[in-house]
């Protein structure tokens, strides 16, 4: 049909416009931004889209009128020592929220550690049926996974199909995947399982014809309380998971719908403690 395929969008040469609307919702800043169909503010000569959203020149230059977007991005980068992976799947809103999530935890556990420990971390946006967020120790990466999410209806990354506010929820997969990299971090490798004995994880055996064995995996091996703070807390199989919506709870306002026990909230703030030596 002579489409170009823009990854996210099919484009029309024909009529000079996508086939489908941006996925993104427009900034409210730009009024060309509210043309969802039109390519580069209608300026192709200046500007090139190759697949996204902070904008680039045609040189390959970030777009000096798209200063808000690339401001943010720099400043995260040179700030905490970051990479913003793919740059042009992320937008002006999902880099300020970044920013604010970054705010949370230097208020939280302190400024300068929460920069020793996010230092090198890679954030990225990419095509996967996996979890909607997670963080992965092997790529040194926090990944986003905008088609599981937009799945699940409850968010992505390019702000379409959402029935959370796209703030808040972005907000409640980021603090808790970065729970998961400070654990990584820390150093400790049974600190999830002195949190779990802590806050009331039993372990638990199992037997075949009265003979004992083991489990795989020693995630299987732990009994839940059900007293975590989430649904998601209470039905997991893994102390760390409890950990990460706990303190994810304690940051997010909202996100509870049980009060954080003590023994929880003693044991994080017990913590937090610890990195601060």
């Amino acid at each position: 049909m002579g489409f170009y395929d823009y990854q996210a969008r099919l484009y029309d040469p024909a009529v000079g416009r996508f086939a489908q609307a941006d996925t993104l919702v427009p900034e409210t800043g730009n009024p060309q931004s509210f043309n969802r169909y039109s390519y580069t503010y209608n300026n192709p000569i200046k500007y090139c889209d190759p697949l996204g959203h902070c904008a680039i020149s045609s040189d390959g230059k970030p777009d000096p009128s798209d200063q808000k977007c690339w401001g943010i991005l720099i400043n995260l980068q040179d700030e905490y020592g970051i990479t913003i992976v793919n740059h042009e799947r992320w937008t002006t809103d999902s880099l300020s929220w970044l920013s604010d999530v970054f705010l949370n935890y230097e208020n939280w556990i302190g400024r300068e550690v929460f920069k020793q420990y996010v230092a090198g971390t890679n954030f990225l946006v990419e095509s996967s049926i996996g979890a909607t967020a997670e963080w992965q120790p092997d790529r040194n990466a926090i990944v986003f996974h905008p088609e599981k999410a937009a799945f699940n209806g409850e968010w992505n990354i390019d702000f379409t199909q959402m029935i959370l506010s796209p703030q808040n929820a972005f907000a409640k997969y980021s603090t808790h995947e970065l729970v998961h990299l400070l654990v990584y971090r820390f150093g400790e490798k049974d600190l999830p399982y002195k949190y779990g004995q802590a806050v009331g994880w039993e372990k638990r055996e199992r037997y075949f014809l009265g003979i004992r064995w083991s489990i795989f995996r020693l995630k299987s091996e732990w009994e839940n309380p059900q007293s975590g703070p989430t649904e998601y807390a209470r039905f997991t199989r893994h102390p760390e998971e409890d950990l990460a919506d706990s303190l994810t709870a304690l940051m997010v306002p909202g996100i509870a719908d049980r009060e954080i026990t003590p023994a929880r909230q003693k044991w994080i703030q017990q913590w937090i403690a610890q990195m601060n030596r």
